[in-house]
């Protein structure tokens, strides 16, 4: 735990909200639990692949790239995090052993950190919490598999479609190059799409 105490009116509306909306803890554990988090300003990297994921940040403020890079240096990127995303690579956190994920600050990004030790000993004290927890894996979940089924199964245009319809502001601050990589389709083919679907004046 820091020196300076933080409370939960240190923390977003969405984090305190969901808290309060999603999960039975009661006031004092909420109060408890942000008690532990720390603050933190990344501009590059909050964890490398090879590294234990000790720390769970809460993105305050900001936007971030998890990925991974195969045998031959490619990286393939699994997520974007933007505000209200949680950071860490959930194997490696859990299990306390060597993790695969890189998590890299796409733009300056303010973090809400919280220890893996506190994280486990306020699991097992704060009732509620466990459970709030498991939710959000469970989200986490599904939320890989839509996107591992769409990369199975859905055309690349149609992904670059579906992607622009849902979350439109993801192209005003992630780079196209990491997008393409976010959709598995090789940049060039990224740019065919993008052509053709201007010239049917899709979107």
């Amino acid at each position: 735990m820091g020196s300076i105490l933080m409370a939960p009116k240190d923390f977003p509306e969405l984090f305190i909200n969901s808290l309060t909306r999603n999960s039975s803890m009661s006031i004092r554990g909420i109060e408890m639990f942000c008690s532990y988090f720390s603050e933190l300003l990344i501009k590059n990297y909050f964890l490398e692949d090879g590294a234990v994921s000790e720390k769970k940040g809460y993105i305050k403020k900001g936007c971030t790239r998890s990925f991974i890079i195969d045998e031959e240096g490619k990286e393939h990127i699994l997520f974007f995090g933007f505000e209200d995303s949680w950071l860490y690579d959930h194997e490696s956190f859990r299990f306390g052993k060597s993790g695969v994920q890189n998590i890299q600050a796409l733009e300056d990004t303010e973090l809400l950190v919280i220890n893996r030790s506190d994280w486990f000993s306020l699991r097992n004290e704060i009732p509620g919490l466990a459970l709030w927890q498991t939710e959000k894996v469970e989200k986490m979940t599904a939320e890989i598999m839509r996107l591992l089924t769409e990369i199975k199964c859905t055309p690349p245009e149609d992904r670059y479609l579906k992607l622009f319809a849902t979350h439109p502001a993801i192209f005003q601050r992630i780079a196209l190059r990491h997008i393409a990589s976010y959709l598995n389709i090789e940049p060039p083919s990224l740019s065919r799409i993008r052509r053709r679907i201007a010239k049917k004046n899709i979107i």
